[in-house]
């Protein structure tokens, strides 16, 4: 299970590289570089729920990814 995830993400990601490879002009209209990205994210985090048998493992990231944010604000001194 965890190997056929790990395959389905690394053909998404060919695609992105693919893609963003093209011209801008020439972009399939179909398929977004952000549509490919959320893919490869989904399947690397099923992979991961595979091995560690967690259940929501993309939720641990969101709240880690929103507190990381969130701490950063105002941490930049004002340039005198």
């Amino acid at each position: 299970m965890v190997k056929e995830h790990l395959e389905q993400g690394k053909e998404f990601a060919v695609q992105l590289q693919s893609l963003l490879q093209q011209p801008l002009a020439h972009h399939n209209k179909s398929v977004s570089p952000h549509d490919l990205i959320l893919k490869i994210l989904t399947c690397f985090t099923k992979a991961l729920s595979s091995v560690t048998g967690s259940k929501d493992f993309s939720s641990e990231f969101r709240l880690k990814d929103k507190q990381v944010v969130k701490n950063r604000r105002g941490c930049y001194g004002r340039k005198r």
